[in-house]
């Protein structure tokens, strides 16, 4: 293992023993680890705050004067570790084992924060980013769904021309990705004792439950996509509603979430919802119709070929690699579609190889570390004509 490596690596460990689970943990020991990691290597950065003036996230920019603004942009926080007691050893240990390190937040996205992070060194020690201007930008803000850290990129920053997003996956270079179209569904009923005579409840429960099964007679598979052959998806994610043993329930709530194609876009998906909201509320009155409640939205994108951010990537990817990374697209939505939205383009998966994305055991391929932040910077160099 070469010396850069070891470094890589090193940082990885440091960041994986700091637990920053989205929504759960402070994140403010993170943005300090990154504040100091940073400073003690004569680089100031600054700590981003969302729209309430909380921190969300860190940057660093390097470079100034004319030319474009490039982001090198990976999550500063962490999906949740679950049930500890499924993990084979502490998710937080950061340990080795037969070429694997594991841990909460080493694929996604300890890895790329640590790559990106001697990438910007290695050009703030060389001095040789002459025109333009790049960025790390690791958002601690992302797993709550917010994003706040990525927004304030953007509000600061109006000029940012692209982004590369370091998600893990070494065989592919991402280019797109499907959006989503979420909902809550609000099922009434008619609350009453359990134990009154008769069947002819409101129980808005029950309701929901004809409703779950409504939703998912949807055939959604057949919808054909040229950009997405996976097409469309349709997933219940929460269901709640009572309150006890004796009483009727007269609320439900149900969460959807919808994942977008070109040619099953938001307001298809919204159609299709309320479709089935108003077949089942036929067959269960009650004192009120479904209400569906949009909770967001993002539209799926696809980077176009003439893409400069993809065209470096996959060309530094491929030339490191020694084989031509294919692009593709994914069927999880990501930042790379807000970011679209707004007109900036921005890949969205080449990384270390890994393991149990989000899931229990978590770990990264310690040899795929080398070649990732060697295509990285590869690709830097074509965009900036280093």
């Amino acid at each position: 293992m070469n010396g850069k490596t070891a470094s890589i690596l090193n940082m990885i460990k440091e960041m994986v023993h700091i637990p920053t689970q989205g929504g759960i943990d402070d994140t403010e020991p993170m943005l300090r680890y990154l504040t100091d990691w940073y400073a003690s290597r004569g680089m100031k950065g600054n700590i981003l705050k969302d729209e309430n003036g909380k921190n969300c996230a860190f940057i660093f920019i390097l470079g100034e004067g004319d030319g474009p603004l490039y982001c090198l942009n990976a999550c500063g926080d962490t999906a949740d570790i679950g049930n500890p007691a499924e993990w084979s050893r502490d998710p937080f240990s950061a340990e080795e084992e037969e070429g694997w390190l594991y841990g909460r937040g080493s694929c996604d996205s300890r890895a790329g924060v640590a790559i990106f992070s001697h990438i910007l060194h290695d050009l703030f020690l060389e001095k040789s980013l002459t025109s333009g201007r790049l960025a790390v930008m690791f958002d601690v803000d992302e797993h709550t769904g917010n994003f706040g850290g990525v927004k304030a990129l953007v509000r600061e920053n109006p000029d940012l021309a692209g982004v590369m997003i370091g998600y893990p996956g070494f065989d592919e270079v991402v280019c797109g990705a499907r959006g989503f179209y979420r909902v809550e569904l609000v099922v009434s009923g008619k609350s009453g004792h359990t134990g009154m005579a008769g069947d002819n409840e409101q129980n808005a429960l029950r309701k929901g439950a004809a409703l779950i099964e409504e939703l998912y007679s949807r055939e959604l598979s057949a919808l054909e996509d040229k950009d997405f052959p996976f097409g469309p998806k349709l997933t219940v994610t929460k269901m709640r509603g009572g309150n006890g043993f004796s009483v009727v329930p007269d609320d439900c709530r149900i969460l959807v979430d919808v994942r977008l194609t070109n040619t099953f876009d938001a307001q298809k998906a919204s159609g299709l919802l309320c479709d089935a909201a108003a077949a089942v509320d036929e067959r269960f009155p009650s004192p009120h119709p479904t209400a569906v409640n949009e909770k967001g939205s993002w539209p799926p994108y696809v980077l176009p070929s003439s893409s400069v951010v993809a065209s470096a990537l996959h060309k530094g990817a491929s030339s490191i690699t020694g084989r031509d990374i294919p692009r593709v697209v994914c069927g999880p939505s990501n930042i790379g579609n807000y970011l679209f939205s707004l007109g900036i383009e921005a890949t969205c998966g080449f990384g270390v190889k890994n393991r149990n994305f989000h899931g229990i055991d978590e770990c990264i391929e310690i040899v795929t570390i080398d070649p990732v932040y060697r295509s990285y910077r590869e690709a830097v160099d074509i965009l900036f004509g280093l």
